[in-house]
């Protein structure tokens, strides 16, 4: 046999594995400036009181290398008329923005908005001009595939097997849903005279696989503050329930998903029934879900391998093997004594808050959550006079995940579900926030494995059929047969071993034949 003949008679059998990688393209900025009137019916303009921004992604739209972005940021300035009370001006500022990567036609292009800077002034007793941006965040998860030898056909092959459990990022599918609600005001609750402040936030409750769909169940809380005719805020809450069938990417019987809720449009508008009196709201909700499928499957890998006759060339690679081990999706309560100066605080208008995540660690089996929640406050003084301020509460959460890991990591998500208080006096408010966390604990580690084997001339091998070799105690069997190019399984049966290490310092009988 000519050198090389035999490596090219070899039968391998291959395994693909399927990979999503996330690259982080670029973050970038789209400037805010725009100047408004307040309406008609509100008083001139005593002190801007709060100016706040909620950036909304409308639509994304990608063809070959060029996205097309349209968003709009919704800017609420509340503030205090001449006339002493509370009033507020919604604005909505719409962009649209095109980016060029070839990337994006490589994969599913993912787009974040976030707030950036927001600055307010008034420049007459009815004009309000802003200055902001909003930073956009572009990333593109590309699907890959890496193909591993998982077995080879040949009497004299060696293999080291093993096999691994992975998690693997199947497809990311979104839909878009509008709903339209009448919320009606609760008994006794007075007459709507226009809105201060709204905001919703949509929470998804079920997410069930049905073939090739997702079933994605939840609902909006819908958050109003409104001016009553009797020139005093109220507030008014209502739950709006959404489903929604997603076409998903599945494999086999395997496969999980997770959906999110995103709202993309939020209008609030006051209608007057029959009777003539303004006692409810229209509300309609632009709502984007979006569902990522995910596959367990174990992997069979070869780590190592040779021949008993030829010489062995290998190529191998470091895979890098992402699991699931946990899911977290809880709700907790944090609770906080807020202090004031005397007099500052003798009645309370409206309280929303906001909450991100600091810091994860983990302690053996306990992952630990730093957060931080920044809490708004409307209020009004002694003297009656609307007040604003704002006061930042960390909070940490604990929980135990089901197995202690080395290089654990996730990302978790959290957002206030609701925000309630109690008014101690004129210095102090008792919070309670209720959040939701939602958190994939993940590990990701690198398992060396064999991506190709030749197998070439034979081995120049000596004439002994049986060698004894003293070993060590914590010595690998594998490495021994590899080093004398024997069967691994002859050498347990000869030496009567079950063991792939060694317990004991001893001598082998190692057969050649």
């Amino acid at each position: 046999m000519e050198k090389g003949d035999y490596a090219m008679n070899t039968e391998k059998q291959c395994h693909k594995i399927a990979s999503v990688r996330k690259n982080i393209l670029q973050t970038m900025e789209q400037p805010i400036e725009t100047e408004f009137l307040v309406p008609e019916y509100c008083p001139d303009i005593a002190r801007i009181l709060k100016c706040e921004m909620t950036p909304r992604l409308v639509s994304k739209s990608v063809s070959g290398g060029t996205m097309i972005i349209d968003g709009c940021a919704e800017i609420d300035v509340i503030f205090c008329g001449e006339d002493g009370k509370i009033s507020s001006v919604l604005t909505k500022f719409n962009f649209t923005k095109t980016v060029d990567d070839p990337s994006f036609s490589d994969g599913y292009v993912m787009v974040k908005l976030k707030n950036g800077h927001l600055s307010c002034r008034q420049t007459t007793a009815r004009r309000i001009e802003i200055r902001g941006s909003v930073c956009i965040d572009i990333a593109v998860a590309i699907k890959e595939d890496d193909e591993i030898i998982c077995d080879i056909e040949d009497q004299s092959a060696q293999l080291l097997r093993k096999s691994e459990t992975a998690t693997t990022e199947l497809g990311f599918s979104e839909k878009t849903a509008i709903l339209e609600e009448e919320i009606m005001l609760g008994a006794g609750q007075p007459e709507i005279k226009y809105v201060l402040r709204q905001n919703a936030v949509a929470m998804v409750s079920e997410c069930k696989i049905i073939s090739d769909k997702a079933v994605v169940k939840g609902n909006v809380k819908v958050e109003i503050i409104y001016c009553s005719v009797e020139d005093r805020p109220v507030c008014h809450y209502a739950m709006v329930p959404f489903s929604q069938i997603v076409d998903i990417t599945t494999e086999g019987e395997d496969c999980t998903a997770e959906a999110d809720a995103e709202i993309t449009a939020l209008d609030v508008k006051p209608r007057t029934g029959g009777d003539g009196i303004t006692n409810y709201f229209v509300v309609t909700i632009k709502l984007n879900v979006g569902v990522q499928s995910f596959c367990e499957s174990e992997i069979p890998i070869i780590a190592d391998a040779y021949s008993t006759k030829y010489k062995t060339e290998l190529a191998t690679k470091d895979l890098m093997v992402k699991k699931r081990v946990d899911s977290i999706n809880e709700k907790i309560m944090v609770k906080k004594t807020l202090d004031f100066s005397e007099g500052q605080i003798m009645g309370v208008a409206d309280v929303w808050c906001s909450a991100g995540a600091n810091d994860v660690r983990f302690d053996g089996k306990e992952m630990i959550i730093s957060g931080m929640l920044n809490v708004c406050v409307l209020a009004y003084s002694a003297e009656d006079c609307p007040e604003y301020f704002e006061r930042n509460v960390e909070f940490e959460y604990r929980t135990m995940i089901s197995e202690a890991f080395e290089n654990m990591a996730c990302e978790p998500k959290i957002y206030p579900v609701d925000c309630s208080y109690t008014l101690l006096g004129s210095g102090q408010i008792e919070l309670q926030a209720e959040l939701q966390v939602c958190a994939n604990v993940y590990i990701q580690k690198k398992v060396p494995c064999v991506t190709d084997v030749s197998f070439n001339e034979e081995n120049e091998m000596g004439d002994e059929a049986i060698i004894a070799y003293f070993c060590d105690k914590g010595e690998s069997l594998w490495d021994i047969s590899k080093k004398f190019c024997a069967s691994l399984q002859n050498i347990k049966e000869q030496n009567n071993l079950a063991d792939d290490i060694v317990n004991s310092p001893l001598m082998l009988i190692i057969p050649r034949m």
